[in-house]
């Protein structure tokens, strides 16, 4: 007599058997999948990663470089062009403090346009009681004249301290690009914040510079076709042939 009862359990335990195998797989399967998942993050992330310490090459330093020049010319130009204001408004300046009012204590004042207020060249407020501001002819300027020349002096001042900035800054460029260990996302960082900040009176320099640079394009491209030609044979043009005469008739 057959033994159901043993072969049902036989039957059990080999189904157990590949329920556990099936599980298995599927986590075998997904434990593959997570750590595929995770390669490609990480190979991604190596990706990145490596993009930002690729260094630069010698041609995009060199290219820097010319830009650096570019920038240094420009800069120099603006400090010229600065120093020549300022030197020009201090003239100004003398010469309206020569013209102002003095007062007994040697002090040189202004008279407001409306004639209400005098201001010493210090720019403090002299009381009505110290100084009536009727004493003050017309023939004397104005603290507005004299303030604005102040105030254009104070701008030419910033702008110089910003141009001075800005030029140690490009010397510090060359330093860091000076032994080529910089990377091209360096390189461009770089780039960025030397444009971002570039005093308006150097980026006004750049047009004229870029105007030189095509002249500079120009003239090498002529040389280069001259030097192409140079040994050609002249051809010189085929002279004109005179028109055919006509018979003349007896």
């Amino acid at each position: 007599m057959i033994d159901l009862r043993s072969d049902f359990g036989k039957h059990r335990g080999s189904r157990s058997e590949q329920a556990r195998q099936h599980e298995w797989f599927i986590k075998a399967r997904a434990q593959k999948e997570k750590q595929e998942h995770l390669d490609e993050k990480a190979e991604e992330e190596m990706t990145a990663l490596g993009a930002d310490i690729i260094a630069a090459t010698q041609a995009q330093i060199e290219r820097f470089e010319v830009k650096l020049d570019q920038y240094e010319v420009a800069t120099t130009a603006a400090l010229i062009e600065n120093q020549q204001q300022l030197d020009q408004i201090n003239i100004e300046i003398e010469l309206l403090l020569n013209q102002a009012y003095v007062m007994e204590d040697g002090r040189r004042v202004f008279k407001t346009e409306d004639g209400t207020k005098v201001f010493d060249e210090q720019g403090e407020e002299v009381s009505a009681d110290v100084l009536d501001p009727d004493v003050i002819g017309d023939e004397h300027p104005t603290w507005e004249a004299f303030k604005a020349k102040q105030d254009e002096k104070t701008a030419l001042e910033v702008e110089r301290h910003q141009l001075v900035e800005f030029q140690e800054k490009l010397d510090q460029a060359r330093d860091e690009i000076a032994d080529g260990d910089i990377s091209g996302q360096e390189l461009d960082d770089l780039d960025a914040e030397l444009d971002s900040m570039m005093p308006k009176s150097v980026r006004s320099e750049m047009p004229d510079m870029a105007a030189e640079s095509r002249g500079a394009l120009s003239h090498s491209f002529k040389s280069a076709v001259d030097d192409v030609n140079v040994g050609k044979p002249v051809v010189s043009p085929a002279p004109e042939q005179a028109p055919a005469l006509s018979p003349v008739s007896p």
